[in-house]
C-alpha cells in the first residue's frame, strides 16, 4: 500500500515537472515582435531586437545580437544591456529564441540624436509641430511620438529639414538654408536622404471598403496595397507582419472576417458580388532596404576630448552663428553646440558672440 502511494506521489511529481517543462518550452521565449514592457525590448527575429517606447518598438534602434547568441525576452537582463543570450551558457541550459524567423531584410539607420538643441533631434518627433526629420531633406508627420512611415516626404531643392524653427505659415518643416532672417539654417539630421520611400497611401473615396493604409481597429488589420495587408498594434501597422493575399483575392477592410484569419477575399465569391479592394495601388515595392549609418556627423564631445574648457568656433558652420562649448562633467571632457543670440556671430579671437558685419574665420 505504501509503495503504491509512493508511486502515485512520484507519478504526480513527474507530471507536474513535465507540465512545468512544457510551459517552459512554450513560454520562455516571449512573444516575437511584441514589446516586453518590463525590460522595454522586442525581438524582431532570431538575432534582431529593438528598444520599445511603451508598447511600440522604435525602428531607429533595430540592432543585432552578437554571433552565437539569440534574442530572448523572458530571461532577466541583470548585468547585460540587451536581450541577447548565448544559446548554450545560461545556467547550462539551451536558450530558445523568441522569434523563429531569420533576420529581417531591413535596418533603419541609427539616427544619432544631435547635440545641437537649436536644430532639434534627428529622427525624434517634435511634439509641438508634429513632425520628425529623417535626413537632411526628408521629414515625416508624427502620430504622438511615432513618425508615420506612410507620410515620408522630401523638402524642396535648396532647403533643409529643421525642427526648431516655428512653422508659422508653412505646412512642413522645410527652410531655405539661407533665407531665415539672413542666417544659415542648420539641418536637424546630418545623414543624406534615406534610401526608401513608402508610397503615399491615399485615402479611398469608398468608405465601404475601408481606408487604405489605415488600421481597422475592429479587425486589427490594415490594407497596404491591393493584395497586401499587415497586423495592427493599436492604430499602427506592424511592419514585421506584412503579408500577401492568395492569388485572385484582394484585401478588404469592411467585410467581417468570421471564419477567416486575414482580410483577404476572393474578388468574385462573397455572396456572388464583386469584392472591391481597399487599396488601388499595386504591390508595395518594399521590404525596407538595409540603411547605412550616418557618415561621421560632427560630434562636439569628440571635438572637445583633447581641448581645454572654453568656447571654440564650430568647424563646419560657415556663418559663425554656432559655436562649441567644451566643459567637464564627472571628470569627463564633454562638448555641446550652441547658437549665438539674435544676429550676433561667434568671434574666434574674443571667444564670444559679437555683433559684427561679417563672419571672422
Amino acid at each position: 500500500m505504501l509503495n503504491k502511494k509512493v508511486l502515485i506521489i512520484v507519478g504526480i511529481a513527474i507530471l507536474v515537472k513535465l507540465k512545468l517543462l512544457n510551459l517552459n518550452i512554450l513560454g520562455v521565449e516571449g512573444q516575437c515582435g511584441v514589446c516586453n514592457t518590463t525590460i522595454h525590448y522586442a525581438c524582431l527575429s532570431k538575432t534582431q531586437f529593438a528598444r520599445c517606447n511603451d508598447t511600440f518598438w522604435d525602428l531607429t534602434t533595430v540592432d543585432e545580437c552578437p554571433k552565437h547568441s539569440v534574442c530572448n525576452l523572458s530571461l532577466p537582463l541583470k548585468h547585460q544591456k540587451t536581450p541577447c543570450f548565448d544559446s548554450h551558457t545560461h545556467h547550462g541550459e539551451i536558450v530558445k529564441e523568441s522569434c523563429k524567423n531569420e533576420p529581417l531584410m531591413f535596418k533603419l539607420p541609427k539616427l544619432k540624436p544631435e547635440d545641437e538643441p537649436a536644430v532639434g533631434q534627428c529622427g525624434v518627433c517634435n511634439t509641438t509641430i508634429h513632425y520628425a526629420c529623417l535626413s537632411k531633406t526628408q521629414f515625416a508627420r508624427c502620430n504622438d511620438t511615432f513618425w508615420d512611415l506612410t507620410t515620408v516626404d522630401e523638402c524642396p531643392k535648396h532647403s533643409v529639414c529643421n525642427l526648431s524653427l516655428p512653422l508659422k505659415h508653412r505646412d512642413k518643416p522645410c527652410f531655405d538654408s539661407h533665407t531665415h532672417h539672413g542666417k544659415i539654417v542648420m539641418e536637424s539630421c546630418k545623414n543624406e536622404p534615406l534610401m526608401f520611400k513608402l508610397p503615399k497611401l491615399k485615402p479611398e473615396d469608398e468608405p465601404a471598403v475601408g481606408q487604405c493604409g489605415v488600421c481597422n481597429t475592429t479587425i486589427h488589420y490594415a490594407c497596404l496595397s491591393k493584395p497586401q495587408f499587415a497586423r495592427c498594434n493599436d492604430t499602427f501597422w506592424d511592419l514585421t507582419t506584412v503579408d500577401e493575399c492568395p492569388k485572385h483575392s484582394v484585401c478588404n477592410l469592411s467585410l467581417p472576417l468570421k471564419h477567416q484569419e486575414t482580410p483577404c477575399f476572393d474578388s468574385h465569391t462573397h455572396h456572388g458580388e464583386i469584392v472591391m479592394e481597399t487599396c488601388k495601388n499595386e504591390l508595395l515595392m518594399f521590404k525596407l532596404p538595409t540603411m547605412k549609418p550616418e557618415d561621421q556627423p560632427f560630434d562636439p564631445t569628440t571635438f572637445c576630448s583633447d581641448r581645454s574648457v572654453g568656447l571654440f568656433p564650430h568647424p563646419t558652420n560657415l556663418d559663425c552663428s554656432y559655436y562649441v562649448r567644451c566643459f567637464v562633467e564627472n571628470s569627463i571632457n564633454m562638448g555641446a553646440v550652441l547658437m549665438c543670440p539674435g544676429s550676433s556671430r561667434f568671434n574666434p579671437y574674443k571667444r564670444l558672440c559679437d555683433i559684427s558685419e561679417k563672419c571672422q574665420t
